[in-house]
């Protein structure tokens, strides 16, 4: 895959150079549409350690969106929390998320809403407090996230959040 650095840009964020980032992301949606589940996450796990190697570990780097190969590294981060996800290792995808909204604080992908379900999995709800806001008053998923937060913790879900949920059809 060759040498990955960070290099800094004059908009106060970082690019990834090297590592191909864009054919790595290309190759596991081949390896998906061929059915091959499993050597997809395994490609963008791979992928994503050599991404984590080169952040710096002390610090922010806001990355590139705009730059190919940097938005191909996010993307990656994304789809392996995803994978992490579904694989039940809901931690590990959360910590992902959290890394990926680090260096994405615009979030470009949307990961918020993946990180929500993470939190609500993990019954952590005071991260989910936190992020709750980040997911919009128009997005039918914020309605949805709060539904289910309150279903997991009281096995209820209140008349007003049903309502919530149908302003949103």
């Amino acid at each position: 895959m060759g040498k990955i650095t960070l290099k800094p840009t004059e908009n106060q964020n970082f690019i990834l150079l090297g590592g191909d980032f864009a054919k790595t992301l290309e190759l596991a949606h081949t390896q998906e549409s061929e059915g091959n589940f499993e050597a997809a996450c395994n490609t963008r796990y791979k992928a994503f350690q050599q991404i984590v190697d080169v952040l710096p570990e002390d610090d922010i780097a806001e990355l590139d969106f705009s730059h190919p190969n940097t938005r191909a590294a996010i993307e990656i981060v994304y789809g392996s929390a995803v994978d992490n996800f579904l694989a039940g290792d809901v931690e590990l995808s959360a910590a992902q998320l959290e890394l990926l909204l680090e260096c994405d604080s615009e979030d470009h992908i949307e990961a918020t809403p993946q990180l929500a379900l993470c939190y609500i999995a993990l019954e952590e709800w005071e991260c989910l407090e936190e992020i709750i806001p980040d997911l919009g008053d128009k997005s039918a998923f914020k309605p949805l996230v709060e539904a289910l937060a309150e279903y997991a913790r009281s096995r209820e879900v209140s008349q007003e959040r049903v309502s919530a949920l149908r302003r949103h059809r």
